[in-house]
């Protein structure tokens, strides 16, 4: 129970510095309906070829859903130097516009 408070406090945070400044608005759509795609376990390696097609899978769930948010839990960024694979990922989101 701990342990889960303090991820939901840890995701609440990082949401908080990486959108709570741009002024991004979650809200339902037309339909009353608020779409989240979750990513799991990416293991994200910069050095590992497998990269690119974990980047096209990425693009497609996110082009054919179209979520209002998206999530990644698990094992995300696995090999060093971390900062940079979370950058890497960030961009993916950012270029599909997808808090």
């Amino acid at each position: 129970m701990k342990r889960n408070l303090l991820l939901v406090a840890a995701f609440l945070l990082t949401a908080y510095f990486t959108y709570g400044q741009k002024n991004i608005t979650l809200q339902f759509n037309k339909e009353g309906q608020f779409k989240i795609a979750q990513f799991t376990d990416v293991h994200w390696d910069n050095k590992s070829p497998n990269c690119i097609k974990t980047t096209e899978v990425i693009n497609y769930v996110l082009q054919v859903e179209k979520p209002d948010l998206a999530v990644l839990t698990g094992d995300i960024v696995t090999a060093p130097p971390t900062k940079d694979g979370w950058r890497a990922l960030g961009k993916i989101f950012e270029k599909a516009k997808i808090p």
